[in-house]
């Protein structure tokens, strides 16, 4: 590796640079991966820049730019280049914003957003890059925030066209978070927008630059608006997303609890907020917090295997957590088994039974029941519950007369 690829630029290279031309051929050697060391020292902007003051000539920022405008109008994106030369041209135009950068950053997307992998990969400069992520980066540059009123028809129409175009990436499932946190700063999106929760559906994982932009707004009473209409979003959409929700929530030092019809969220200040939320919304959390939300996947899994293989312990364990939740969960359980076309269950035949018998396609398991909530189950005589009835009438009575005799 030469001397320019290990320590600062110096005369070898600034020496020669005194035209366009010379920067032009600058420029394409930073492209072509002859400053490799460098840039993984500086990155691009820095070693430019350094470049610059070295030079130390007033002319030499507007030679270079028209050097960089002249390299850019030259590039065609859909040619196939490596890795390092997308990621560099890429940064150029995010660093520096010259006219007509946002066109090639659209072109290089529309073309490669979905063969990204073709491109020739190597370590080095490119090696962490995402450039897909690079090219909304260049973007986002020159459209962080709405166009002036007196802007060219065309600066109008390219603000449209990059809108448009992130309302489509919000169903990638490894960009949607990006581009749902693009539209939320520099579009001025609401969080209770059903695009976020298009962002959020397309993959969870999105959740994770959507909350970090949450966190990010030191405001108080902003944030927890925010995180209102958030919370919203992701319980309405089902327990895969509460789970990282939460998750997330713990990292930032967030509690999350609900009782219907609230779900109360504790900030790391210990500052309370409220968040009404439909039942719908709750039952999701609820069947998260159970394991609910897995019994489906636990019965299949026996059915394809035709044995228990380890599942019937979580289902016990599941139905357990029911009870423990109260007489909504229990029936949940029940309404799941009911809808499972391949399981079929007797309930207990007794009144003070504890035991549940689940057929799973041609596999019978026995599931231990606890006393409460036996309506649930339902599957007793009208006699059995005029028992129940008597038995309790007979208990109350009985404690009266204890109670009066020890007083």
């Amino acid at each position: 590796m030469s001397d320019t690829n290990r320590g600062q630029p110096d005369a070898k290279v600034t020496e020669f640079i005194s035209n366009k031309t010379e920067w032009k051929r600058e420029i394409r050697n930073m492209l072509n991966g002859k400053r490799e060391g460098l840039l993984i020292k500086y990155g691009v902007y820095q070693y430019l820049q350094k470049l610059l003051e070295k030079l130390g000539n007033e002319d030499s920022e507007d030679i270079f730019y028209e050097a960089l405008l002249e390299v850019i109008g030259s590039w065609q994106p859909e040619q196939t280049k490596d890795k390092e030369y997308f990621a560099i041209m890429l940064e150029l135009i995010a660093a520096y914003t010259p006219v007509g950068g946002y066109r090639k950053a659209a072109k290089f997307l529309e073309y490669w957003e979905n063969s990204v992998d073709k491109i020739t990969d190597k370590s080095g400069y490119s090696a962490n890059v995402d450039l897909r992520l690079a090219a909304l980066g260049a973007l986002d540059a020159y459209f962080h925030h709405a166009p002036e009123p007196n802007v060219s028809s065309e600066e109008v129409s390219a603000y449209k066209d990059y809108f448009n175009l992130l309302e489509r990436f919000l169903q990638h499932p490894s960009l949607g978070g990006h581009a749902a946190v693009i539209l939320l700063k520099s579009f001025h999106l609401d969080l209770a927008d059903e695009r976020v929760k298009t962002a959020i559906c397309s993959q969870v994982e999105n959740l994770y630059n959507i909350m970090a932009y949450v966190f990010s707004v030191k405001r108080e009473n902003r944030l927890e608006d925010n995180l209102k209409k958030l919370s919203q979003q992701v319980f309405s959409i089902g327990t895969a997303a509460i789970d990282f929700f939460e998750k997330r929530l713990e990292i930032y030092g967030v509690k999350i609890d609900c009782e219907q019809p609230h779900l109360t969220l504790t900030l790391s200040n210990n500052r309370f907020i409220s968040i009404q939320m439909s039942d719908d919304a709750l039952d999701n959390f609820k069947m998260r917090k159970t394991g609910l939300h897995l019994l489906s996947t636990y019965l299949k899994e026996i059915y394809k295997n035709r044995e228990e293989s380890g599942n019937y312990e979580k289902i016990q364990n599941i139905l357990n957590n029911c009870y423990s939740e109260g007489r909504d969960a229990v029936l949940q359980f029940k309404k799941i088994l009911d809808k499972t076309e391949f399981v079929n269950f007797n309930a207990p035949r007794a009144m003070y039974s504890t035991v549940l018998t689940i057929q799973i396609g041609r596999l019978t398991l026995p599931f231990g029941l606890k006393n409460d909530y036996r309506d649930v189950w339902a599957d007793y005589s009208q006699q059995d519950f005029i028992n129940l009835a008597k038995d309790k009438k007979n208990l109350f009575e009985n404690q009266n007369k204890s109670d009066a005799a020890a007083s």
